[in-house]
């Protein structure tokens, strides 16, 4: 390998690339909120939009970058033709524009601007760009603090939802860094003519380390703070063209793409320890296709990579995904207003947009953007149009995602609080497991990639247990906001017992399957112990006692049988029949819950999803404490077998605490509408 020589590019690295403080920037003033309502009436009353339009700022010219910053604010009509329509005194005509992609940074309004002739009050980070962006010639931006009366409501609702085709006219987004320095771009200029002969060579101490340095400073140059604002993914998204302004430096798209593959040389060849392979939602390649993004989530979670994706292939950036896709990433964007968690990513999803005042029946799958909305009623909103449309429960399943201020919201026990989605990283193997049917359940609402030779498989196991007529019926929430559900009681939680001495082996049989029978219960109870078995990221289960319901002991029966008749003689079916212990009173008397299920509290099925739920009695009313493992009835926990002395082998599934897809029970014809009982959730 050729060493590097004095001339090598990394030797000479100028000081400040990891410097991601703002250049100190003198205040003109602080304005108070009294000043904004003031300049904000004053400049809109005479600016009011239909709904087909939205405004358009002139950015004056100015080549005197320290001079007041002077600006035309103008009604344009949203055209099916390239760029805005306005009117001025010249009369009316079609204008290009760009998009400005900014963060709002410090709430304080510290600097003024003239528009329309009215002073009006804006944040550091607005005025530092818009100074930077003024030329030697008019330029025509779009700006959301501007272009939208933020304190109008109805006016906000109706230009979010039109947010997209915005981004979408302008002739370039102008995303806008302020973290930057005459260093950086320096460096920047220099790494751009790097080759990979230049990474690869056996480089001095020196060297190496500036390697270092700048493997870390290109990896905040394609991953900037504002990167984790909500509203970029939706902005990134509708671009035909980006560019990244940088104070005063511009990098195209083109130049930052073709940084990712130098930034992973410099990883290996800088000796950076690769601690994770997860895949960031905040890439920009994923942000520009979102639907390759949701599919890159699904195979993370599946701990899997093989050919999911070739069936699309990899030019899907024009494809929109699905709102449930889109949500799994939030925990990676923020938002200051926690409604555009949801509002926020509505453009690159799916989603049949519509406004309060559409008259939209309840079979009409579609969201309102209103902004007269709680954050409760948004979210609520947002969850019981997935379960519409997928005609599933399968989101009750994640209604645990909570964070400290959830509380504060007041939502519904079968709402998720969207903000605290775990990382996908965090996703155990038992998080997945439940979560991976939560995907196939939701096949109309996630993209869950399924080969052709599994297609048969799941469409017969469907069949067989009769799933059409176990789908979610709901349209409408009750008056008072609950989830009208139904379902069967399977069990009750009893009163807390001493730990289940699963050491012990409950058969009575001198036969090689009390070895098999003592791993397999041996094991799942070190599957439950360890971390990676929870179901949601931070929530621990335990084994709880049960008594089971009539009804329940008669569907356990069931499904017992078809295990036998369709597994035939062979595994957990040989084992069952070999052995004199009561399957079904060991099976029925003890499920995995939450650690909070209290005394009381039912384990059901719900019509819609086939996973089980603990809830609690409240009068009438049902609480959603969380998911429940119960035998036969979840999905899969991988376990070691033992096949002979000192050897071991992976066992596949077993069925015993796993509804397998080829088991072809009818068990809902034991349960008629006549037999469920009504669970309203709160």
């Amino acid at each position: 390998m050729e060493d590097c020589s004095f001339n090598c590019v990394f030797r000479q690295l100028p000081s400040g690339l990891l410097d991601n403080s703002l250049p100190p920037e003198a205040a003109t003033e602080y304005f108070t909120e009294h000043d904004e309502k003031k300049a904000t009436k004053t400049l809109y009353e005479s600016l009011s939009v239909k709904t087909w339009q939205t405004r358009i700022l002139q950015l004056k010219r100015n080549a005197d970058k320290n001079s007041p910053i002077t600006c035309r604010l103008f009604v344009a009509d949203v055209i099916h033709y390239e760029g805005l329509g306005i009117q001025n005194e010249d009369g009316s005509y079609e204008v290009r524009y760009e998009a400005l992609s900014y963060e709002w940074g410090d709430p304080r309004l510290c600097h003024s601007i003239s528009v329309n002739g009215v002073r009006y009050p804006i944040r550091d980070n607005l005025f530092r760009a818009l100074r930077q962006l003024r030329t030697d010639r008019d330029r025509y931006l779009w700006v959301d603090a501007l272009c939208i009366n933020q304190s109008d409501n109805d006016e906000k609702s109706t230009q979010v939802r039109r947010m997209l085709t915005i981004y979408q006219k302008a002739s370039k987004v102008v995303i806008w860094n302020p973290y930057w320095n005459d260093a950086k771009t320096e460096a920047f200029n220099r790494l751009l003519k790097v080759q990979y002969e230049d990474i690869k060579k056996a480089h001095s101490a020196e060297c190496s380390e500036n390697i270092r340095v700048i493997y870390k400073f290109l990896r905040s140059v394609r991953r900037p703070p504002l990167f984790s604002r909500t509203w970029i993914r939706q902005e990134v998204y509708g671009a035909r063209d980006l560019i990244l302004q940088c104070g005063d430096y511009s990098i195209l798209w083109e130049a930052l793409s073709s940084m990712k593959k130098t930034i992973e040389n410099l990883q290996i060849f800088s000796g950076t320890k690769i601690t994770s392979t997860e895949i960031i939602p905040t890439d920009l390649e994923l942000m520009r296709d979102p639907f390759f993004a949701t599919r890159k989530l699904y195979d993370q979670l599946a701990r899997t990579t093989k050919g999911t994706l070739g069936k699309y292939g990899r030019d899907t950036t024009h494809m929109k995904t699905t709102l449930l896709g889109a949500l799994l990433s939030s925990p990676y964007f923020k938002a200051s207003d926690p409604r555009d968690i949801i509002y926020g990513i509505l453009g690159l999803t799916d989603v049949v947009l519509n406004s309060p005042s559409d008259n939209i029946t309840a079979d009409q799958l579609s969201l309102a953007v209103d902004y007269n909305l709680t954050v409760s009623e948004v979210y609520r909103m947002a969850a019981l149009y997935l379960i519409k449309r997928s005609k599933s429960l399968a989101i009750l399943d994640v209604a645990n995602w909570r964070g400290q201020d959830s509380e504060e919201l007041g939502l519904p026990s079968w709402v998720p609080d969207w903000r605290y989605a775990p990382l996908w990283r965090d996703f155990g193997h038992a998080t997945f497991d439940r979560f991976e049917n939560f995907a196939k359940s939701m096949h109309n609402s996630f993209v869950a990639p399924i080969s052709a030779n599994q297609k048969g498989a799941a469409q017969s196991w469907f069949q067989g247990v009769g799933w059409a007529s176990w789908e979610a019926t709901i349209q409408e929430l009750l008056p008072n906001g609950d989830l009208p559900t139904q379902g069967i009681c399977l069990a009750t939680l009893q009163k807390d017992w001493p730990p289940l001495d699963l050491s012990s082996k409950p058969i009575s049989t001198e036969s090689v399957n009390v070895e098999v029978l003592g791993d397999y219960v041996t094991g799942f109870k070190q599957r439950l112990d360890d971390k990676k078995s929870l179901l949601t990221s931070g929530e621990n289960r335990e084994f709880r006692p049960v008594i089971a319901s009539d009804l329940g002991i008669q569907i356990l029966k069931s499904l017992l049988g078809d295990m036998k008749s369709v597994l035939g003689k062979g595994g957990v079916t040989f084992l069952l029949e070999q052995t004199n212990y009561d399957w079904v009173s060991f099976l029925s008397s003890t499920a995995v819950v939450p650690q909070q299920g209290q005394e009381g509290d039912k384990i059901c099925l719900l019509r819609g999803n086939r996973m089980p739920f603990v809830l609690r009695p409240r009068g009438d009313r049902f609480l959603l404490v969380g998911p429940a493992f119960y035998p036969l009835w979840n999905n899969y926990f991988y376990l070691e077998r033992r096949v002979g002395v000192g050897e071991k082998k992976k066992n596949g599934i077993f069925e015993i605490f796993a509804m397998s897809w080829t088991i072809r029970g009818n068990w809902t014809e034991l349960v008629s509408d006549g037999r469920l009982e009504n669970f309203n959730l709160v």
